[in-house]
């Protein structure tokens, strides 16, 4: 191996070590996400995306029932007893204003910076 070669070897390890350390600290600062669900424009619960996140919310109210899934990466709709479920069907709220709306039940799942 030649001089230039160690040079462009190390510049790589380099410039990998620094990609790494940007995706780390972009994933890992997931604490600065938050999930928040409302109901009739009243905040219900927030719930700070974080790596341990794992939750399950039940919202039960004279407008109906929902049951929303929150995990550390995304949040989902699992189950609604409004009649057309368009909401379970949505996709799953990940990046920052990602929504999941039930109408019938005045429900919003947000997912907000803090």
């Amino acid at each position: 191996m030649k001089r230039k070669d160690l040079i462009f070897i190390s510049m790589v390890l380099v410039i990998a070590l620094i990609s790494v350390a940007a995706v780390y600290f972009y994933k890992g600062n997931s604490a600065a996400y938050k999930v928040v669900i409302s109901v009739d424009g009243e905040v219900y619960k927030e719930i700070p995306l974080m790596e341990d996140t794992n939750e399950t919310v039940i919202v039960d109210n004279d407008y109906g029932r929902n049951e929303i899934k929150i995990t550390s990466t995304y949040a989902k709709m699992i189950e609604a007893d409004c009649p057309d479920q368009i909401c379970v069907y949505s996709a799953n709220a990940e990046e920052t204003g990602d929504m999941i709306v039930c109408l019938p039940h005045k429900l919003i799942v947000e997912v907000v910076k803090n």
